[in-house]
């Protein structure tokens, strides 16, 4: 496949302070207006920088998945969130990414993996946001064990810790190993780590 480059090391994801702003809508979600960059080179192609009213996204088109998210967590955003609920349930793939470049639902069909977010629904301050959540550029392919019990309750830790400081900036993105697994028709990336 086009995609999967034999040979790509993809061992390390390594964040750095970006050089200059990010782009209009997406700096927010950035401290001091800046969005985390990868350091691999090798993952840095085939990246579309995707700015959501909550949180922006690295979409990677060689992982058919996000790189990292960010977004900047109020307690005022909580306590939106709270009032509305979960609503939305239903993932999507993302129509701003090409065909070849995003996952598609039927990539998870039969994988045994759930679809773990990266930003977090329940900290979504509105519908449209939620919504925005559920695109499978947020997504992330975890285990059940992982998505319903480990990863559950560091989303819980980190809305505690937002609630109390106040405000936070949160970057949350898989890693790879040297050696990748892949799931679906589109080979969407299996994070060795999250």
């Amino acid at each position: 496949m086009r995609h999967h480059r034999a040979g790509l090391a993809l061992s390390a994801l390594f964040w750095a302070t970006a050089s200059q702003a990010a782009p209009a809508g997406c700096a927010e979600f950035g401290g001091d207006g800046q969005l985390p960059v990868l350091t691999n080179a090798a993952l840095g192609q085939q990246t579309v920088l995707l700015c959501n009213d909550a949180f922006a996204v690295l979409h990677s088109g060689i992982s058919h998945g996000p790189l990292w998210t960010a977004e900047h967590l109020t307690e005022e955003d909580l306590e939106r969130s709270m009032q509305i609920g979960r609503v939305v349930r239903y993932f999507h793939a993302d129509p701003r990414l090409s065909f070849e470049d995003r996952a598609e639902l039927s990539d998870y069909r039969a994988s045994s993996y759930d679809r773990g977010h990266m930003a977090c629904s329940a900290d979504e301050p509105s519908l449209q946001a939620q919504e925005q959540s559920f695109s499978l550029a947020n997504v992330v392919p975890q285990t059940p064990e992982l998505n319903e019990g480990i990863w559950t309750g560091v989303e819980m830790a980190v809305r505690r810790l937002a609630e109390r400081e106040g405000e936070l900036y949160v970057v949350t993105g898989p890693a790879f190993g040297a050696s990748v697994k892949t799931i679906g028709s589109h080979r969407v990336f299996v994070p060795s780590a999250t």
